[in-house]
């Protein structure tokens, strides 16, 4: 599904079940935050994600893994990047649709910077 989210957050809110409304609220009261962007962000991502999965004892892929996922489809996928206060504590590579507007005249749609 994709939301018109031109008129603005309140509208937003009658589209998220009771659900999912209650978790948005508590995610905001516990001071969380969202970045998302592209390749940019790779670098502040790569650290906490190497931590992460050594702790699970799984593979951990080389920086190179992720920059030549995003040099090669980098206009339709983002990273997103969670925060508690200043502290990264997750991180998500996603399909960029589910994560940002797209438009038919190419406004919203990022750039590959390499």
């Amino acid at each position: 599904m994709i939301l018109d989210i031109s008129h603005g957050a309140e509208d937003l809110w009658k589209y998220f079940s009771p659900k999912v409304g209650n978790q948005l609220c508590k995610a905001q009261k516990s001071g969380l935050a969202v970045q998302v962007d592209g390749a940019e962000l790779l670098n502040e991502f790569y650290r906490p994600f190497t931590v992460n999965m050594m702790e699970h004892v799984s593979h951990v892929h080389h920086p190179k893994f992720f920059t030549e996922i995003f040099r090669v489809i980098c206009n339709n996928i983002s990273l997103a990047l969670i925060y508690e206060g200043k502290k990264m504590i997750s991180g998500l590579i996603t399909p960029s649709f589910y994560l940002r507007k797209l438009s038919l005249n190419g406004k919203g749609i990022k750039k590959c910077h390499f």
